[in-house]
């Protein structure tokens, strides 16, 4: 799921769907906007971003094999973005400081891909992982080169230069499959990421050199997705999702189980998305 404001200040969401189908919908009163449709297979993701002119894009990633691109205005397809030879399990954009649009997907064909958005170019393959790529996350280091990281079934996260598609890191530790990434930078200027597994447990790790910072312990079954948000106050906090039927929210300084949300009949799956920076469990939605 990812949300955006308009220009008029209405909040838009963007949903993706098993039925193989893109929603748009009103976030204040829920109503369907409009419906994607063009995937022959689910879609596992959609990610937005706005171009120069104010147009707003989405790509959506489909168990098809493919990557499409969408105004979100109207619901016309503009691009498909072919080359993966099994299904696209995750999408990520980026804009570079030339100006120019990337798009990274991960898939089931064990590699991540980077891709021109404007023209659906294939600039890198990103080949390392020896089973499905469930999850891809970006970010700019301090000296304005963009990395990727990439979680897999093969129990690993692996950071990559996205410019030259090279290899940095390979974070092993995880023993199962490793089903979500986030990262995010401390006041001090290091980045940290946070990955969550069907081990059970979410670990931190420095992504500079690789190491394990901590391993946050609590879920009674495999933890399927992880997110991160810094309160007022300045302290960084996880949210963690499981087939537990639980949320959980950490401290990612310490890794201190904070509070355990309650309440679903069945497994927690997908996205969850933290919003605000007030309590512990404020502005926590699950997609």
């Amino acid at each position: 799921m990812t949300s955006w404001q308009e220009e008029s200040g209405r909040r838009l969401l963007a949903s993706a769907g098993m039925d193989r189908t893109v929603r748009i919908w009103d976030a204040a009163d829920g109503r369907l906007i409009r419906t994607l449709e063009d995937h022959t297979g689910p879609v596992r993701a959609v990610t937005s971003w706005q171009e120069e002119s104010g147009r707003r894009l989405l790509a959506s990633a489909g168990t098809d094999g493919t990557v499409r691109i969408w105004d979100a205005a109207d619901g016309r397809l503009i691009g498909t973005l072919a080359g993966h030879t099994g299904p696209v399990l995750a999408v990520t954009s980026w804009q570079e400081e030339s100006g120019q649009r990337l798009l990274a997907s991960a898939s089931g064909d064990e590699t991540v891909r980077i891709w021109d958005a404007a023209d659906g170019r294939l600039l890198q393959t990103l080949a390392g992982h020896t089973d499905e790529v469930l999850a891809v996350t970006s970010w700019q280091d301090e000296s304005g080169r963009r990395l990727l990281a990439s979680a897999s079934d093969d129990e690993t996260v692996r950071i990559w230069d996205a410019a030259d598609g090279r290899l940095l890191q390979t974070l092993a530790g995880h023993t199962g499959p490793v089903s979500a990434v986030t990262s995010w930078q401390e006041a001090s200027g290091r980045r940290l990421l946070a990955s969550a597994s069907d081990d059970e447990t979410v670990r931190i790790w420095d992504a500079a050199d690789g190491s394990l910072l901590r391993t946050l312990e609590g879920h009674t079954d495999p933890v399927w997705a992880v997110t991160s948000w810094q309160e007022a106050s300045g302290r960084r906090l996880l949210a963690s999702t499981s087939g537990d039927r639980t949320v959980r929210i950490w401290d990612a300084a310490n890794g201190r189980l904070l509070r355990t949300l309650e309440g679903h009949t069945a497994r927690c799956g997908g996205d969850v998305v933290a919003g605000g920076a007030g309590p512990a469990d404020a502005g926590l939605r699950q997609s």
